[in-house]
């Protein structure tokens, strides 16, 4: 068992023997050249103009930090670098919200430019790693461990959206988390996270692009989140009510640990937006198509109120007690959009991911289905997935 434990981590670390023979950066570092042209440029404006609200315990949100490289990460959230007349903080700068100098038509003014001034003086030439932020927190001490005993234990880690925006205040981002190796002298240890979800929100939220940075360094082949692209809302009851927001992808995903204690864990997205709760465009197909695979199935034993004193765990994660058009709206919310063989109601009831049962009989018969379901809805597959 051990040794299987150590080939699973020496495969996860060879893979960077092999990145680097082929000349491939794998970690994208924090962007030095980007925070020192912030430093020099915004950074000096918003310490003098936005800390009697901004800074923490102030009534607005929370950018003007003492920390200048997480003051930098903080600022991102509010500048859209593709289109910088856009760009929150500039708009902001200047519309006299806070009925002084310090927010007035000449203060936006010199705020786009110091935009324009950070952008030109280090900024772009930063590789992406998200458009969205949050803050850094570090790594809970008490993480189970899964080696070598194999212990199915976890801790959820969750990460506050309100800096991000103010639309996103009371909303969190989670995963579940371990240790998966605590290390060798020949292996690195290795973190591993699962069940990445929203949390706590009331609004449907589109969300693609999700990439977990350690110490602020995105690791280009720790990307299964990178492909996330859907829309995720409470999950809705019949009769009234909310559930908790759908689980967002069923892969776990292995990172390596930089430091054995200290290590800061944040969150980039691509995609970070209040929409409308999907409607089903083809609700007529659904019906006609997949809802007689889940009676086959029989996923309302679990997924209903009648098996919740047998099952509560499955009844929570997807309440399937729903009007059609509303389950219709629920099955969407858990397709990946870009990677629909990726979607949750693919890989747990056909492939059993996440301990659960495999209830679809007729796999490839389900996956017909459901690709041809999903392409009506407009979602195009990925050839390249296949497992």
């Amino acid at each position: 068992m051990i040794f299987r434990t150590f080939v699973a981590v020496a495969l996860f670390s060879a893979t960077l023997v092999s990145a680097n023979a082929a000349s491939l950066k794998r970690f994208v570092d924090p962007c030095e050249g980007g925070k020192a042209a912030f430093e020099k440029t915004v950074y000096a404006k918003i310490k003098t103009d936005c800390a009697e609200c901004h800074a923490p315990g102030g009534r607005g949100p929370t950018f003007v930090l003492a920390d200048t490289a997480a003051a930098y990460m903080r600022v991102k959230n509010y500048v859209d670098f593709v289109d910088l007349s856009r760009s929150v903080l500039g708009i902001r700068a200047g519309n006299n919200h806070c009925l002084k100098e310090n927010c007035n038509e000449a203060s936006g003014k010199e705020m786009k430019t110091l935009l324009q001034a950070w952008w030109d003086g280090g900024e772009s030439s930063c590789k992406t790693v998200g458009k969205y932020f949050t803050a850094a927190i570090t790594a809970p001490s008490d993480l189970p461990v899964y080696l070598p005993e194999k212990v199915d234990a976890w801790k959820r880690i969750e990460w506050d959206l309100s800096a991000i925006r103010d639309d996103l205040a009371g909303t969190k981002f989670s995963v579940e988390a371990q240790v998966y190796s605590p290390g060798t002298d020949a292996a690195p240890a290795a973190y591993r996270f699962r069940k990445p979800r929203m949390h706590q929100g009331f609004d449907p939220i589109r969300i693609a692009g999700v990439r977990i940075l350690v110490n602020g360094k995105f690791d280009r082949l720790a990307n299964a989140y990178e492909s996330i692209d859907t829309v995720t809302a409470p999950q809705e009851v019949a009769g009234g009510g909310i559930l908790e927001f759908p689980v967002l992808t069923s892969q776990p995903l292995l990172l390596l640990q930089e430091k054995k204690a200290g290590d800061m864990f944040s969150v980039a997205f691509d995609e970070l937006t209040i929409v409308d709760r999907p409607k089903c465009k083809e609700a007529g197909m659904f019906k006609e198509k997949v809802l007689p695979i889940l009676a086959k199935a029989d996923c309302a034993s679990c997924h209903t109120t009648a098996g919740t004193a047998t099952l509560p765990a499955a009844r929570a994660s997807f309440a399937m007690e729903l009007t059609d058009d509303q389950l219709c709206s629920a099955f969407i919310q858990r397709t990946n959009h870009t990677s629909p063989l990726r979607s949750v109601v693919i890989e747990m009831p056909a492939r059993g991911k996440l301990g659960h049962p495999i209830v679809i009989t007729e796999p490839a018969a389900y996956l017909d289905v459901l690709q041809t379901w999903m392409s009506a809805e407009g979602y195009l597959f990925s050839k390249d997935v296949t497992n």
